[in-house]
């Protein structure tokens, strides 16, 4: 039976569930109730959240093996790239989505969730 792994849990859910060499991330978000700026700083934001919580469980970035990501507005397509292109590991792109998507705060702007290999 695999062992599973679970951080950050609440009633509701947990931030990263480890389990048979992976790490399942929950949706990051800016923050409950994020600054009222533009898509690139929120981008930021989310993926340094995303790098941190990927370190807490033993792995990194550069073991990233799926993206999803949610915008607000589709316009925002290029400014969240702009912002991904310089955080992902040269040679180490995840497969990833982007689709557009109601957020469930108000100011947020963007959430994406990750699957990552464990080192």
């Amino acid at each position: 039976m695999a062992e599973i792994k679970r951080y950050g849990v609440s009633a509701r859910s947990a931030g990263a569930v480890v389990c048979n060499g992976f790490v399942f991330l929950s949706g990051v978000v800016p923050g409950d109730n994020p600054p009222e700026v533009d898509i690139k700083v929120q981008a930021k934001m989310v993926l340094e959240k995303i790098e941190k919580q990927l370190t807490e469980v033993g792995t990194s970035k550069d073991k990233l093996v799926q993206a999803t990501v949610y915008l607000r507005d589709i316009n925002d397509f290029a400014g969240f790239n702009e912002v991904w292109n310089g955080w992902v590991v040269p040679g180490c792109p995840p497969a990833r989505t982007a689709v557009m998507a109601a957020q469930s705060r108000q100011n947020n702007l963007c959430e994406v969730t990750v699957i990552a290999a464990m080192e």
